[in-house]
């Protein structure tokens, strides 16, 4: 204890949380310039900019240790993550700021990066406390994002949707953090840690890891708390049975906001809640739990978009499914980690590889439909795709490509990715599951390749809507990350067997 208020003291603690202040002081600047003088969107995406690679720059020179009472744990990939969301997010979002006729992209950009900043937190927190501040401060800005412009009412619904539902599942974590808490007094603050470090003499504290296991082996108190973090974080994650909200407010968002909302939103929870699981010793209730939320997770994500036609409604469905087969991958890491540690390099290859690939495969989808011009993009169905190969051949192979990587087809990362969750969850003997996210991948394929038929059809002029080139040079390296990134992973993890 002596050794974390000397750290915090001398300053170290605020060297680890570095790029987070950046970004943090950056989207104020932004704000502020955009409430007292209406600038061009592309000053303050490049404004925005700078900010990202101070950030990158920070979290290279970051000390790879603990810091703030151990609150707050070193991950330079969770930083440099969503460092790169909000680069990606911000690179599309010029086009869509300069369609409004409001002139406050200063507040979007600003609002953006202390998002990012908030979501970075929110991955390498390890106490429950800190958690749940940067969940809701991530949350209020995902509020404006998704009314930003308040051009049909799908906007404003998808904000008041989000709005009720983030409200909701916060106040379920913050009930959850209340019980673990109540249930043991006489450690106090101590049980609101939750990840395996080690702390001086080289005692190894569980915290709420040891809370949630006793959860899963009856104490009413302690399955409470259970129950309220994983409505919580499931909320964040879009998993069944808390997945209601996601098609709509995908639907109603601007496309860079849904993109953001899609990858850096589910990729938070998904990291928060690994950190979490994997702190906990093992339980077969626990497995029977995260296995039946994984294949309802898949089954119902891949089969509620085979009817769908609305393009930002089938990434939400698929966003449904991928959040189940996340769950696979987690339900195989809390196996795996009980067995043996000689596990642990592969896990983290795996959720590294599916966290990118993802990434990359729904950026290069949204890029794409941020080029197309409409007064309502909510209505954009994959019919207004038709003729998008000899329109501009760059974006139909950057859509294709996501949406191959998305469905698992070979050379892609997102093939890659399922083939990792596919060999861990044999090594841990989750047999049946291995079925449901193989049928589940097929069943996907259909309403993927629905889509990219469509983009190679020929055009029918009654159908045909405006079209915007640009975003070129992003769309090329999307499609080679897609490519590359999976072989690069599987040969690394090949030379590591």
């Amino acid at each position: 204890m002596e050794d974390s208020i000397e750290k915090f003291l001398s300053g170290a603690d605020w060297i680890a949380v570095l790029p987070e202040a950046i970004l943090a002081c950056f989207g104020v600047i932004l704000i502020l310039l955009g409430a007292f003088k209406k600038i061009q969107p592309k000053f303050c995406c490049v404004l925005a900019f700078v900010g990202f690679i101070a950030s990158i720059c920070a979290v290279v020179s970051s000390p790879n240790e603990y810091a703030f009472f151990q609150m707050l744990a070193p991950s330079p990939f969770s930083s440099a993550f969503f460092i790169m969301c909000g680069v990606l997010t911000a690179s599309m979002s010029q086009k869509f700021l300069n369609s409004l006729s409001q002139k406050n992209a200063g507040e979007f950009f600003g609002i953006l990066t202390i998002a990012v900043a908030a979501l970075s937190i929110f991955a390498r927190s390890r106490h429950l406390m800190l958690t749940f501040v940067a969940l809701e401060t991530s949350a209020i800005c995902f509020y404006a994002l998704i009314a930003w412009g308040r051009r049909n009412i799908e906007n404003l619904e998808a904000s008041i949707k989000y709005i009720i539902v983030s409200g909701v599942s916060g106040a379920f974590f913050l009930l959850g953090i209340a019980f673990v808490y109540a249930s043991s007094f006489e450690l106090g603050s101590e049980m609101l840690y939750y990840g395996n470090f080690t702390e001086g003499g080289g005692n190894v504290l569980y915290g709420v890891g040891a809370v949630l296991a006793a959860a899963v082996n009856g104490s009413p108190l302690q399955i409470m708390a259970f129950l309220f973090f994983v409505v919580g974080l499931f909320f964040k994650i879009s998993l069944v049975p808390f997945h209601q909200w996601t098609p709509d407010v995908y639907q109603g968002a601007p496309a860079p906001v849904a993109a953001f909302l899609a990858v850096a939103s589910k990729s938070a929870a998904v990291i928060a809640l690994f950190s979490m699981l994997i702190s906990m010793p093992f339980s077969d209730n626990l497995v029977t739990i995260l296995s039946v939320s994984a294949a309802m997770g898949i089954i119902i994500g891949n089969f509620g978009g085979l009817n769908e036609k609305n393009a930002k409604r089938i990434v939400a469905f698929s966003g449904i499914a991928n959040a189940g087969y996340l769950m696979v991958f987690l339900t195989a890491a809390v196996v795996l980690t009980n067995i043996s540690d000689e596990n642990s390099d592969a896990i983290g290859y795996t959720l590294v590889l599916y966290v990118l690939s993802y990434a990359f495969a729904v950026y290069a989808i949204f890029f794409v439909q941020s080029l197309y011009k409409s007064a309502n993009d909510a209505d954009l169905c994959v019919c207004a795709y038709k003729g998008l190969w000899g329109k501009n051949p760059t974006a139909a192979t950057s859509l294709t490509l996501g949406l191959a990587s998305l469905a698992g087809i070979p050379p892609t990362a997102g093939f890659f990715a399922k083939l990792f969750v596919l060999v861990l969850a044999y090594a841990a003997g989750l047999y049946w599951l291995m079925l449901v996210l193989v049928l589940g991948s097929a069943a996907s394929i259909y309403y993927y390749f629905k889509w990219i038929r469509a983009a190679f059809e020929p055009l029918q002029g009654s159908e045909e809507c405006q079209f915007v080139k640009g975003h070129s040079a992003v769309l090329i390296a999307l499609c080679m990350a897609i490519l590359v990134l999976g072989v690069r992973f599987a040969f690394l993890l090949t030379a590591n067997a």
